[in-house]
């Protein structure tokens, strides 16, 4: 049985990296009327369950997203979703470079590297399919912007734009 949607967007972040970022994007969403789901208190059940119902899903790749786990397992539900129930997948690079988290190169392949070494899960290669996956969808790269602003007022104006349509 399909999930109801309580949520239009859930936002998936390393808190340490972001500086702001995402609180002042949250808000942004809500203050165009979107209503948007961030985990500031890392409840895992509370994310997969906002997950499962939000329509689209904002991943905010930053320089250390890959070194926090619960990120990972999120970027796997949101992937689950994607696939399964047609999630749109935005994401955003914030001080990273996309080509780094698309292969997996630098910080990106050293943290996954070690997952996968680690991992008790049954198919670890899952998570460097689902990051390049996730990393090839049209997003934003905030080096193209002038300022935070700029990007966010750009994000809401696009969420804002796939809702209605």
């Amino acid at each position: 049985m399909e999930a109801a949607m309580e949520y239009q967007v859930f936002l998936n972040f390393r808190t340490e990296d972001t500086h702001g970022f995402t609180k002042n994007l949250y808000d942004a969403l809500d203050q165009a009327g979107i209503l948007p789901f961030m985990d500031e208190y890392h409840e895992p059940l509370a994310s997969w369950r906002a997950i499962e119902r939000s329509l689209i899903a904002i991943i905010v790749f930053s320089k250390d997203y890959a070194s926090s786990s619960r990120c990972l397992v999120e970027l796997l539900q949101i992937m689950k979703y994607h696939r399964t129930q047609a999630q749109v997948v935005i994401p955003i690079f914030y001080n990273v470079d996309p080509f780094n988290v698309q292969h997996q190169i630098g910080r990106y392949g050293e943290v996954v590297g070690q997952y996968e070494r680690i991992s008790t899960m049954s198919h670890p290669e899952w998570l460097r399919r689902d990051l390049t996956e996730a990393a090839n969808f049209d997003g934003y790269d905030n080096a193209t912007f002038g300022n935070d602003d700029e990007l966010i007022a750009r994000i809401v104006a696009d969420v804002d734009h796939m809702l209605v349509d």
